[in-house]
């Protein structure tokens, strides 16, 4: 209805200014900040500087490209981050019918724009699936959205594998009881698979997994590859399944425990 929709409109409203305020604190980079503030400085083209991130350090270039940019303005940042907030409460709504909940500020611009902005695209790019599961349709505007979500959530590890895990699971599900997928749900996929393959061959993130084991001599976080990045991203997938669709995904789940078990007992 009219009003619903009016209501809907000024929680989300309110939820950005609220997060807008709590942003204003922070007014200085910290850490990485400075990685990306610094990049395009001297000359050097965004392009340059992705290509040798590319080669030495992460596959993460979508990510990376826009903190070149968001790290110019303190306000550009604090307006894109409050938005983030106000997703990732609408996926979630969406998603597993969760109230809106109060969301803190992220901190770091760097771990912002790497890990929240990710996740909330990634809820958002599994909008189309998740609505197919429900048999619920979806506006045409958002499922393009949700695709254009795809392309930056998953420019992260975790979370590229969070979405190719969903609708390989679930898509699988969708097509034996429908007899097909939604074409925006197989366009998401389509991305993840895309990007899923870029981050396993990006010569950086090898790199980087062989200097964490240099400068951190615990097994636990110095042996960090890509790889447990991407079991951490398809067991939380599991995990947010089990809890809000069909009982039967349980088995998936026990498969995960299972084999994380046995990875600890070696």
């Amino acid at each position: 209805s009219g009003k619903k929709r009016m209501l809907c409109a000024a929680v989300i409203l309110m939820l950005f200014a609220v997060q807008l305020v709590m942003h204003t604190n922070c007014d200085n980079l910290v850490l990485d900040d400075w990685v990306f503030r610094d990049a395009t400085e001297g000359g050097v083209s965004i392009a340059s500087f992705l290509a040798k991130r590319w080669q030495t350090w992460s596959s993460r270039l979508l990510i990376e490209g826009l903190l070149c940019v968001t790290t110019k303005s303190i306000w550009l940042w604090r307006v894109l981050d409050s938005l983030t907030m106000v997703l990732m409460a609408f996926s979630l709504c969406r998603l597993a019918s969760i109230p809106f909940a109060i969301l803190r500020s992220t901190g770091w611009q760097a771990t912002g724009m790497n890990y929240y902005v990710p996740l909330a695209c990634a809820m958002t790019a599994c909008i189309p699936l998740a609505d197919a599961l429900w048999k619920r349709k979806t506006p045409s505007v958002l499922a393009a959205f949700a695709v254009l979500c795809a392309v930056l959530g998953a420019n992260q590890e975790q979370t590229a594998a969070l979405i190719f895990g969903a609708h390989l699971v679930l898509g699988a599900a969708v097509i034996v009881r429908d007899k097909r997928i939604p074409p925006f749900a197989a366009a998401v996929f389509a991305v993840a698979c895309a990007e899923l393959a870029a981050h396993l061959l990006c010569p950086g993130n090898a790199l980087r997994a062989q200097e964490s084991v240099a400068i951190v001599n615990l097994r636990d976080y110095g042996q960090f590859t890509i790889m447990d990045k991407l079991d951490i991203g398809l067991t939380s997938m599991e995990a947010l399944l089990i809890y809000t669709f069909n009982p039967i995904l349980l088995a998936c789940g026990s498969v995960v425990c299972a084999t994380v078990f046995a990875r600890r007992r070696g």
